[in-house]
């Protein structure tokens, strides 16, 4: 189920996805830059700014509902320092797979 933040969230995204990609088709090509090449990079800025969004507003969920449940905030930091650490670790050992392959 999507939350009605993640859903805002999406419409924003929208609004700047048409925008960017309305101002890129404008662009004139002076400089030796590809046109495909602005709008691909403005399409990756896009999708990690709405990665960055959702995890923004599930953290923020997370917290309000451990808080709810009584958990201090100390130890919903702890909770969210160990889950940042996983995933840095889990995210090292996927780029020395890949690097190794």
């Amino acid at each position: 189920m999507i939350s009605p933040s993640l859903k805002q969230n999406d419409n924003i995204n929208d609004g700047i996805n048409e925008e960017n990609l309305s101002e890129s088709t404008s662009l004139v090509d002076t400089n030796g830059i590809d046109k495909l090449d602005i709008v691909k990079y403005e399409q990756d800025q896009l999708v990690q700014l709405n990665i960055f969004n959702i995890f923004i507003n599930e953290s923020i969920i997370f917290i309000i509902k451990k808080h709810d449940e009584g958990i201090g905030l100390d130890q919903i930091k702890q909770l969210i320092i160990q889950q940042t650490l996983q995933i840095n670790q889990s995210t090292d050992e996927l780029v020395e797979w890949l690097s190794n392959n």
